[in-house]
């Protein structure tokens, strides 16, 4: 996975765990519909804070 989002120039943060924080050049409502097409299920959205 780390590969292909640095393949596509995504930011994301390294992890040791079963997922990983990224960010997505499309809306998350239509990131899920993509990504469920490809049989991967998106779980809890997490919205990036700005201040």
């Amino acid at each position: 996975m780390e590969q292909v989002l640095s393949e596509l120039g995504l930011q994301y943060l390294k992890s040791e765990t079963n997922f990983i924080f990224h960010k997505t050049p499309v809306t998350l409502k239509k990131y899920r519909e993509l990504m469920q097409q490809n049989y991967v299920l998106i779980g809890k959205d997490f919205a990036l804070k700005t201040s």
